[in-house]
């Protein structure tokens, strides 16, 4: 909740990614908020696999330690493969690496150094 409200919020179609510094000291971490308007409970539950595996890939690269990143699914999210799934995470995670967002969330918040 605290990221949500604190975080720099980047926008696709399928996908909405807010990061922002994770409070508390230790390895990045993600929540995943899959809204019934996403589909059933099967396709919900199909979702949120696929964003923790890309999770598990993915966010080593880009992903500085102690970031809390929340993803929420957009209805459509459930139709999409795992290919597209990827491909709109790494475009999200392009757009957040341009603007700057880990410094930009935590300068909103006056706390500590920047995430960078």
């Amino acid at each position: 909740m605290a990221a949500q409200r604190a975080g720099r919020r980047v926008h696709a179609e399928h996908l909405t990614f807010v990061v922002a510094p994770n409070p508390a000291p230790g390895p990045s971490r993600v929540g995943l908020t899959v809204s019934k308007q996403v589909g059933n409970a099967v396709e919900r539950n199909r979702v949120k696999r696929r964003l923790r595996e890309i999770f598990r890939r993915e966010a080593g690269g880009w992903l500085p330690a102690g970031a809390a990143l929340v993803v929420i699914a957009r209805p459509g999210a459930a139709a999409l493969t795992a290919a597209a799934t990827l491909g709109e995470w790494r475009q999200v995670a392009g757009r957040l690496r341009q603007l700057g967002a880990w410094a930009a969330a935590q300068a909103g918040q006056g706390k500590g150094p920047a995430l960078v």
